[in-house]
């Protein structure tokens, strides 16, 4: 049935060479996302500032993967990791 089909994830056939893949892509993209970051010395906002901007992109660009069949789940870690993850990109900032 149609909601069978919604609720199945494109995971869940996903042999080790997905992992193998995603940790490629994982790899290639976290290695490059802060190459943009050198271009914005000039600018006048402050760090704290930019990496929640940076954050909120990543949080509206993760609901792409509830288009793959993934659950969405919001834990108390995940919050925090967001918030260290903040504070951590403002650190590399500076």
């Amino acid at each position: 049935t149609l909601i069978d089909t919604m609720t199945t994830s494109v995971f869940d056939s996903c042999t080790d060479a997905c992992g193998w893949i995603a940790a490629a892509i994982a790899a290639l993209s976290y290695g490059s996302f802060g190459v943009p970051i050198k271009g914005t010395k000039d600018v006048d906002v402050h760090p704290l500032i930019f990496q929640s901007y940076k954050t909120f992109v990543m949080f509206l660009t993760c609901w792409g993967v509830t288009l793959l069949g993934v659950d969405i789940a919001f834990t108390k870690w995940g919050l925090l990791s967001g918030f260290l993850w903040v504070l951590g990109g403002t650190g590399g900032v500076y």
